[in-house]
């Protein structure tokens, strides 16, 4: 496993990769990730656990890239990954343990289990438009129910049979999204990845529920939302 114990900064437009790529290999981020403009990649063959605090972050166009192949991202409370104008993508093949993710441009949350609310200091995502698509379920549904609080301009989501449950701060749009980031290879060259287009709000198994809530402003259905 990787373990991060004092910050990683590259400097201007330079790219950051962080890998452990070993059979069960995690990374663990205990001190800050930051680039001043250029893209960020932190993948592990097993989870990414981020302590409070640490901010995995870049300016500029640059992206933030979190991959967890067959584990989890956790995030504790007050851990933050921070872009600018360049998208930010968290993908985990197990559950995504959400703090904060905030961007001008767009956020992707990519999960095979489930995407959870994880902080109470800042709203799980912050961006212009938020893409989900979890494997179970996006916040939580039932006698725990627990949403997760976002405040975003356009949503695009798929879930399983645990359903959604959002909760947006003003007006959103659900509508059709497409997010790209750049993910950093070995010789600190970088390649599109994408999420391809994604329409309207569904669940895909089960009884999965939607629940989509707003505290103020206007809930609009663009012509390529589908909501079942």
């Amino acid at each position: 496993s990787l373990v991060v114990e004092e910050s990683v900064s590259a400097t201007a437009n330079g790219a950051l990769l962080l890998q452990a790529s070993g059979v069960g290999s995690d990374v663990l981020l205990n001190a800050d990730v930051v680039s001043a403009s250029g893209s960020i990649s932190v993948q592990a063959a097993d989870a990414i656990i981020l302590d409070p605090a640490v901010l995995v972050q870049t300016g500029g166009a640059g992206s933030v890239d979190l991959l967890a192949v067959g584990g989890a991202v956790e995030m504790a409370d007050t851990s933050r990954a921070l872009t600018s104008n360049g998208s930010i993508r968290i993908e985990a093949g197990g559950d995504i343990l959400l703090s904060n993710a905030e961007s001008l441009a767009e956020v992707a949350l990519i999960s095979g289990g489930s995407i959870l609310d994880n902080g109470d200091t800042y709203q799980d995502v912050v961006a212009a438009g938020l893409l989900i698509q979890a494997g179970i379920g996006a916040g939580t549904l039932g006698d725990s129910a627990n949403p997760l609080e976002i405040d975003t301009d356009t949503l695009s989501a798929r879930a399983g049979a645990g359903g959604v449950n959002l909760l947006e701060s003003d007006a959103l749009i659900i509508g059709q999204l497409q997010v790209d980031v750049l993910r950093v290879a070995a010789d600190a060259s970088t390649a599109t990845e994408t999420t391809g287009e994604q329409a309207g709000v569904q669940t895909t198994e089960g009884n999965g529920a939607v629940v989509i809530r707003l505290s103020e402003g206007n809930l609009t259905l663009s012509d390529t939302s589908l909501m079942t």
